[in-house]
């Protein structure tokens, strides 16, 4: 069985840079260099009204296929991974589809992750080329998280950007080279951690889920917009990802 690697990525971001400068002009009361202290972010792309995810994945998937010289014909799986998708339905996976001019035989789904879904992708796509057979899997991840950030939600608005990064999977020609192994976890308990409450079936939007809520930091949000707990994402991080980190080391005989 032939390692999988990735052969080539692309991205593009959000047509709008926003710089720490401009949240502060914007919010006086921002404590901007105090948040730029602790995140280390300086600036962060936004995209355009009109602009989304699948735009800026067409964009970079043009790009990497010109320059790299790779036929529409020879891609045989998109897999997209987004929380920012045009519509219910269709999934993106299949508007980059028809834009991109693939053949029908290229198999295409999307699928919803954060933080883990470029890992969660590789996995999807090295299990296709190992099992399938497939030579070519383009890998498309990315969000446009600025649509679901309330303007004075400083906790998330200074944080995230939009972008979209495009990557092609392929057997490697190296016996010794690829994607040496893959650990996925989950744990579904932190949900509430960062959730926009209101949208979905369970909770569809009314008159009273774009009520502006204020948090005791001084956040402010509607249930229709993302709401972080910034404390508890970083807690959990420090807590889990060391452990699983060293595990594959461990397991792989790395130092």
């Amino acid at each position: 069985m032939p390692p999988v690697y990735v052969s080539h990525i692309e991205y593009a971001c959000g047509s709008e840079l926003v710089t720490n400068e401009d949240l502060k002009r914007l919010n006086p009361d921002w404590n901007i260099e105090l948040i730029a202290h602790k995140t280390g972010v300086l600036s962060r792309h936004f995209c355009a009204p009109n602009e989304l995810p699948s735009d800026l994945a067409y964009k970079a998937a043009t790009k990497l296929m010109a320059q790299a010289n790779i036929p529409p014909e020879s891609i045989d799986a998109v897999i997209f991974c987004t929380q920012s998708p045009d519509y219910v339905m269709p999934p993106n996976a299949s508007l980059l589809h028809a834009r991109l001019g693939l053949p029908k035989t290229t198999a295409v789904f999307d699928f919803t992750l954060a933080c883990s879904g470029f890992i969660y992708g590789l996995a999807m796509a090295q299990s296709w080329i190992q099992s399938m057979g497939f030579r070519r899997v383009m890998l498309v991840t990315g969000d446009a998280y600025s649509k679901y950030i309330h303007p004075r939600d400083r906790s998330a608005r200074a944080l995230f950007g939009d972008a979209v990064a495009v990557s092609i999977l392929e057997p490697s020609p190296l016996s010794s080279s690829g994607i040496v192994d893959i650990d996925l976890y989950s744990d579904g308990t932190g949900g509430p951690s960062f959730m926009i409450k209101a949208g979905g079936l369970r909770n569809p939007r009314s008159q009273t889920t774009c009520l502006p809520i204020r948090d005791i930091t001084g956040n402010e949000r509607t249930d229709e917009h993302i709401a972080m707990d910034g404390r508890a994402v970083l807690e959990f991080a420090k807590r889990e990802i060391p452990p699983c980190t060293q595990k594959i080391l461990t397991d792989n005989r790395v130092r």
